[in-house]
């Protein structure tokens, strides 16, 4: 089944009208006229809610199964009555122009042509995605306790709305490692050798901040493990 917002003024004197009539959603078990369960819509079931993105999320639900045919269904946002939507042949109803990273819940109530209700569906609750990148990370730093490994260390990112998840690290534009923390062990380096390294904040919604600035590291040499030559030309030199 599949479902689409009336358009037009219809939709908007629906609306209203319903308003006027639902302000507040009726306790479970209860009918708007009062009549036996029977010949009330049963109540809409499997309300799912899809996030979008940082303002939309995607509501889907099935049809009862039993009482009166329904006609129309009025979509409720944190027990606020904020749509009537056709039972018609689309898949759903999207809710548009909420906030960034904020909790919403939904129910479900279904009408029939004789505007009976049924009982509210089960609630549902999504979080919106974070719509702001992080800031870039601290000064990143480095030490070379051998020629073989690179220590890196940083300041933390900034995101004050859903946090930062993780850090990426970069040398010579290559993604190499992540780390959950504020370091980092570059372990595949070679002695004497020059590498760029920068890091970047990943926050709660998957959304990448900036780069640092790039940072080169110079390996020390690698120490010298060839043994000296054995001598020659020894002789005894007498006083």
């Amino acid at each position: 089944m599949t479902r689409r917002e009336r358009p037009g003024p219809n939709s908007s004197r629906r609306l209203l009208l319903v308003a006027a009539i639902c302000a507040t959603p009726l306790p479970f078990g209860l009918h708007g006229d009062g009549g036996p369960p029977a010949f009330d819509p049963d109540r809409p079931t499997g309300l799912q809610a899809e996030v979008l993105g940082p303002s939309e999320v995607r509501l889907s639900w099935d049809e009862g199964k039993g009482g009166s045919e329904t006609d129309f269904y009025f979509v409720y946002r944190d027990g606020e009555a904020i749509a009537v939507v056709d039972d018609d042949d689309n898949d759903g109803w999207t809710d548009r122009g909420l906030q960034p990273w904020t909790e919403y819940t939904w129910h479900v109530v279904a009408f029939d042509s004789r505007w009976r209700r049924s009982d509210p569906s089960d609630p549902v609750t999504a979080r919106t995605d974070d719509g702001t990148p992080p800031g870039p990370p601290g000064m990143v730093t480095a030490s070379t306790p051998d020629p073989f490994t690179v220590e890196l260390s940083w300041g933390p990112a900034d995101d004050p709305e859903s946090g930062i998840d993780r850090y990426v690290v970069h040398r010579d534009d290559e993604k190499k490692g992540e780390s959950e923390g504020l370091s980092w062990r570059d372990e595949s380096v070679e002695p004497d050798e020059e590498y760029t390294y920068r890091v970047r904040a990943i926050n709660g919604s998957g959304l990448a901040g900036d780069k640092t600035d790039p940072l080169v590291v110079l390996t020390p040499p690698a120490p010298d493990t060839t043994p000296p030559a054995a001598p020659i030309g020894l002789r005894v030199v007498r006083p």
